[in-house]
């Protein structure tokens, strides 16, 4: 794309000219890889209490997120911010306690196996 410059630290998405910004049309999604659930999968063989703390910390780790994206989505209301501007706070506070009702979920099923 001439004329285009990157963005620092980004390749080919997005990029800006004029003030503008440009953002490719073609969507590259990759199977998603998370530590977090490597560990899990590993600590609840080898010692399920691990997985228990494991879990309560993720959980831990969510709420706080969850909190912060909570105001913020309290303080765009104030400002009147429109729909879409809020479509990815959206996305993140969805996610979010999807993640919170698995922590639940999955605690109660280590504490079951551990007793």
């Amino acid at each position: 794309m001439r004329g285009l410059t990157p963005l620092p630290g980004v390749q080919d998405f997005p990029a800006i000219r004029d003030d503008r910004i440009y953002v490719p049309y073609a969507l590259e999604i990759t199977p998603p890889r998370d530590p977090f659930l490597v560990k899990l999968f590993f600590a609840k063989r080898a010692a399920p209490a691990a997985a228990v703390e494991l879990v309560v910390a993720y959980r831990e780790h969510i709420a706080r997120l969850l909190e912060e994206w909570e105001l913020q989505e309290r303080e765009r209301a104030k400002e009147n911010a429109d729909a879409i501007e809020l479509i990815v706070l959206r996305f993140a506070l969805v996610r979010a306690r999807a993640t919170l009702a698995w922590c639940d979920e999955t605690l109660e099923v280590l504490r079951e196996a551990s007793s």
